[in-house]
């Protein structure tokens, strides 16, 4: 309903209010007879009847419609409400989870290249799995061979990527969203290499020989595996980042 039919409406109700005035005889009656529930000729209440079920007494104060009295779709169109969906800002909850899903994508990246390089130099596919289960295992897990360890730590590698996911989905689309492509993969490439720094550096390397009592982590993978594992990592969230863009559905309406 547009304005011009609103106001026509609000005329109409004006008039039959006056009409149940006069009929009552004074203003202060029509409160008592819409509490009663029955009108001057022992019907239904006349305030919300003469409505036509659309505004009650209570709607019609001053001239001016309630605006309990109006439909939530109208109140958007009158500007006196907005939508709450989809969001006007920045959706981080949304972005937090697909940084999780794609966080999975790029530890599945690197993981695999990680199995392909240590078959070409004759290691054991696993070889970087069983070096990080040196954490909780110590330096037994350089032995592993197959079994459930494996598994586990292949498990433990793809989850640890999950949560390394959030960050470079954040960063790359909050900030640096608009930027052009040589920024974006900057920006991979220095996020990648900063996460090598602290893990192995500021975390790894006093965390593992304080619990475990070795430092089989930063010792046993070469340097260059480990900033190619992790520049891999950043390398694959910046071209996955896209899958991971909120969309409100309007605007994906119209790009279809």
């Amino acid at each position: 309903m547009d304005r011009e039919a609103k106001m026509q409406e609000l005329e109409r109700l004006r008039s039959s209010v006056h009409e149940l005035e006069r009929e009552l005889g004074t203003t202060e009656s029509l409160p008592r007879t819409a509490q009663s529930g029955e009108s001057p000729t022992g019907g239904p209440s006349g305030g919300g009847a003469a409505a036509g079920g659309i505004v009650s007494e209570g709607a019609v104060s001053g001239g001016a419609v309630s605006v309990g009295a109006l439909e939530p779709a109208d109140l958007y169109s009158e500007g006196l409400a907005q939508p709450s969906w989809p969001p006007k800002e920045y959706y981080t909850a949304y972005h937090i989870m697909a940084g999780m899903v794609l966080g999975f994508l790029g530890a599945t990246t690197s993981l695999l290249v990680n199995v392909v390089g240590a078959a070409m130099v004759n290691k054991h596919p696993l070889e970087l799995i069983r070096v990080y289960l040196t954490f909780p295992l110590g330096e037994r897990a350089l032995t592993l061979d197959s079994g459930f360890a494996l598994a586990a730590g292949c498990c433990l590698y793809l989850g640890t990527g999950m949560f390394g996911g959030i960050p470079f989905h954040l960063v790359l689309s909050r900030y640096f969203a608009q930027s052009n492509v040589f920024v974006r993969f900057m920006v991979a490439t220095v996020m990648g290499l900063g996460i090598w720094l602290i893990n192995f550096y500021v975390l790894i390397a006093w965390i593992q020989p304080m619990l475990i009592g070795g430092n089989w982590i930063v010792e046993e993978i070469p340097m260059v595996v480990a900033i190619f594992t992790h520049l891999v990592f950043g390398w694959t969230m910046l071209l996955v980042d896209q899958w991971g863009r909120f969309v409100p559905p309007t605007q994906a309406g119209k790009e279809s």
